[in-house]
């Protein structure tokens, strides 16, 4: 295939994986009438009346890369790789989702696209917002796969059972930024997929189909329509004794390091983080 051959939106989302951060910012703050950057560098955007939470960060593991490479899968779909390198599509795949819904969605929501996930979530801990919300629940597109949804320890069973119900695989993980927002605003939340596979490795790669499939199984999470409160108490659930450093990145991805010796992994993250 060549590359006049990919539509306008496959061309977008190329741009939102090679963009550098402070690029893709200026992108959004143009296309996006009435998004305002905050003092750590979030950006916010206000659909309607605001009801839910959705994010998606910006940041990512590695440097952005050069460029993508196009192929196709067995069963026929657009496939976004960086041969050897990374792409970053955790989570410039769930930005340009939310960035989509903002421009096509007919909900009421608020956009948070957030720095510092990879980092332990500074971004979400110091987001500022212009006033008090009341939020029904938190939605994070920030999830691998194609029909995955994950709870972490931040959902109800009625919340979860309501979410499964349509049509979602529940997954396991550690963290993603509605794990600080649902907590900071006392409601359920929830992360679903966007499309990549094989996050934080050479291998990482997004299929293109399933990500723009994703935005109309993000809908179905919209349209719940229903506070689902939370209330939070000091559990163990993944994280053990690191509850109490439950935003501290060091303590996080210690975490990992000894799961993944446990699992006989090698080491997921580089030693600068």
């Amino acid at each position: 295939m060549t590359e006049e051959s990919l539509t306008f939106e496959d061309k977008e989302i190329a741009y939102f994986l090679i963009s550098d951060i402070d690029k893709l910012k200026s992108y959004l703050l143009k296309k996006i009438k009435g998004a305002k950057e905050d003092k750590v560098g979030n950006i916010h955007y206000v659909k309607g009346r605001g009801k839910i939470l959705v994010t998606a960060h910006l940041d990512t593991v590695f440097s952005p890369p050069k460029k993508v490479y196009y192929s196709y899968t067995s069963d026929k779909k657009l496939k976004y790789s960086g041969e050897i390198n990374p792409i970053g599509a955790d989570d410039r795949a769930g930005c340009w989702a939310l960035y989509k819904h903002i421009k096509e969605t007919d909900k009421d929501f608020y956009a948070i696209f957030t720095v510092g996930e990879e980092t332990g979530g500074y971004g979400a801990q110091n987001a500022v917002f212009d006033k008090k919300y009341d939020f029904q629940y938190i939605v994070s597109l920030d999830r691998y796969g194609a029909n995955n949804v994950c709870f972490y320890d931040i959902a109800t069973e009625e919340f979860r059972r309501d979410v499964l119900a349509l049509g979602f695989e529940e997954t396991f993980g550690g963290f993603t930024d509605a794990c600080v927002f649902a907590e900071r605003f006392n409601v359920c939340g929830v992360n679903v997929s966007v499309g990549y596979m094989q996050a934080h490795t050479s291998s990482e790669y997004l299929i293109v189909d399933d990500l723009k499939d994703s935005i109309y199984k993000h809908m179905k999470i919209f349209s719940l329509n229903k506070k689902y409160v939370y209330d939070y108490y000091d559990d163990i659930y993944m994280y053990g004794k690191y509850r109490k450093d439950y935003y501290d990145f060091k303590a996080y991805y210690d975490f990992w390091a000894k799961y993944d010796k446990y699992l006989g992994k090698e080491y997921r993250y580089q030693e600068k983080y």
